[in-house]
């Protein structure tokens, strides 16, 4: 370990080593990172709440590190003495229905009564990455890919996702626009808005598509991580919390009119913690916090943050259905039955 400059009994679990090797959690059998070496575009998928944009985040500086250190060994002495900028090779795009083709790859503006061709953000990142002499990875997030049409949004420059470094021509301002090989994307996408099955099979093969669901180990990490200075809730009665979580959610998932994509994620749950804060030291709280008590966090957070989902999801019922379907999960989840 003396090589690659590390202490003796270097923790691994450390997030400066952690981020080098870190398998991440989908239910694939292989890795995003491997997926991002393979096919240079990934998209993570899965509902709302189940951490895609801060995996993406994680995966996107993760393999920048790795193919640094790939491609010059004497750069991990550089990352560990923090001398390598790698947020500056990570960009990210929040997509929305009004985001356009014009604003992404090449449009008209007017200019003092006069129209002139401009480059979008993703044809300016493109040069930006080309005229760089250092050839190391760049990655673009490109967020909830499912609020707009990924294929109208690239256009001509659609096909250049997988011929990487071929010039396309655009049929605006005479434009040739070439994406750089050591140019990755990683998407992310609510499965709830817009499921796979339903997308373009030429967008499908263009990415390896991972799939983000509720996990209950990911929640007791968070769980555990936020009630670090919170001593007054105790280990039974985080598993309690976690079985309960999960057991509605098995529930969601065997229901017609839901199923796996309605799925509750993990950050939500999580959020028992922020409010069992605000119990700590009310009348009956003062030794312990009970999250079930009648009442307590966990009822406060099934009122504002998981009934509301649920009824939400539910929509398309009418009320008597939706309100005898509400009860029989919060009774899952409230009284564990």
């Amino acid at each position: 370990m003396a090589v690659l400059g590390l202490q003796p009994h270097t923790d691994f679990y450390e997030e400066e080593l952690a981020v080098l090797w870190n398998p991440w959690l989908s239910d694939a059998e292989y890795n995003e990172i491997q997926g991002l070496s393979f096919k240079k575009n990934i998209i993570l998928y899965g509902p709302p709440g189940t951490g895609k944009t801060h995996t993406a985040k994680a995966l996107a500086k993760s393999l920048v590190i790795q193919k640094i250190i790939e491609n010059d060994k004497t750069k991990i002495r550089e990352y560990f003495s923090h001398n390598i900028n790698v947020e500056k090779r990570i960009r990210r795009l929040q997509l929305h229905s009004n985001y356009s083709y014009e604003d992404f790859i090449a449009g008209i503006t007017l200019t003092d009564g006069k129209t002139a061709p401009v480059k979008g953000y993703f044809f300016q990142l493109c040069e930006e990455i080309t005229q760089d002499a250092d050839k190391f990875p760049y990655v673009l997030i490109l967020d909830e890919i499912n609020r707009i049409d990924l294929s109208r949004l690239f256009g001509e420059a659609f096909s250049a996702i997988e011929n990487r470094n071929e010039e396309i021509d655009l049929p605006i301002g005479k434009f040739k626009l070439k994406i750089p090989s050591n140019l990755y994307l990683i998407g992310t996408m609510n499965e709830i808005d817009f499921s796979l099955e339903r997308l373009d099979f030429a967008l499908r093969r263009r990415f390896v598509w991972f799939r983000y669901g509720y996990n209950a180990d990911v929640l007791k990490e968070i769980i555990n991580s936020k009630k670090k200075d919170l001593k007054k809730v105790d280990e039974e009665e985080i598993n309690t919390f976690i079985e309960r979580s999960s057991k509605l959610n098995d529930k969601i998932d065997e229901l017609n009119e839901l199923g796996k994509q309605y799925e509750i994620g993990h950050t939500f749950f999580s959020e028992v913690i922020d409010i069992a804060r605000q119990f700590s030291g009310r009348p009956g709280h003062v030794n312990k916090i009970k999250l079930f008590k009648s009442g307590g966090p966990a009822s406060v957070l099934w009122n504002i943050s998981i009934e509301p989902m649920i009824a939400a999801f539910l929509g398309n019922l009418d009320e008597t259905q939706k309100n005898e379907k509400i009860k029989e999960m919060r009774e899952i989840f409230i009284n564990g039955k």
